[in-house]
């Protein structure tokens, strides 16, 4: 019986603490069927078509972008983004060439909970951006694009927001990654 009230006590208590330690926002919990990742409420997911697909229809389950401030589809192109790329164990991540950008600048190890990532800086398109990669060849490994400035709006790599996907970012379960 004392364990069935503290089982409920805790039950209750958790989502208040999860919603405190996240300054009263609401997260959502994106499942791709492959991960899963938590969306700041300030932040739209959109799905990433599956380019081989026979299905128009079809989206990529390796594969979500998250646009900070966004509303619709369109905003990816106008605001400050992530576009977050998933890779099986076994499938070894090729991580980014700096000479395909410009003004590459190594970044420190970030570290997020459990979670450290390697990364650079850089210019595309003549838009600043930051490439994060976490995960070894025999777990799943995430590389995370990281839009910094698009139309003079801006996201910092110390975003709350961001550092919260960063640390989400999980295998999605076997159940779900099988269907």
């Amino acid at each position: 019986m004392k364990r069935s009230i503290w089982t409920l006590l805790a039950a209750a208590l958790l989502p208040l603490l999860l919603l405190a330690g996240c300054g009263g926002q609401e997260i959502e919990v994106y499942n791709t069927g492959l991960f899963t990742v938590s969306v700041p409420e300030d932040w739209l997911p959109l799905a990433v078509d599956d380019m081989w697909s026979e299905d128009p229809n079809a989206v990529a389950a390796d594969q979500l972008n998250l646009v900070k401030g966004g509303k619709d589809q369109w905003d990816l192109m106008e605001m400050p983004s992530v576009h977050i790329a998933c890779f099986d164990p076994g499938i070894e991540m090729v991580r980014p060439d700096p000479s395909l950008y410009r003004e590459v600048e190594e970044l420190a190890p970030l570290t997020v909970g459990e979670k450290t990532y390697e990364g650079m800086k850089g210019v595309s398109s003549g838009l600043p951006l930051a490439i994060l990669w976490h995960g070894e060849s025999t777990e799943y490994q995430f590389q995370v694009a990281v839009w910094l400035e698009v139309n003079g709006q801006q996201l910092t790599l110390d975003d709350p927001g961001l550092l919260l996907i960063l640390e989400s970012l999980a295998p999605a379960a076997a159940e779900d990654a099988a269907g």
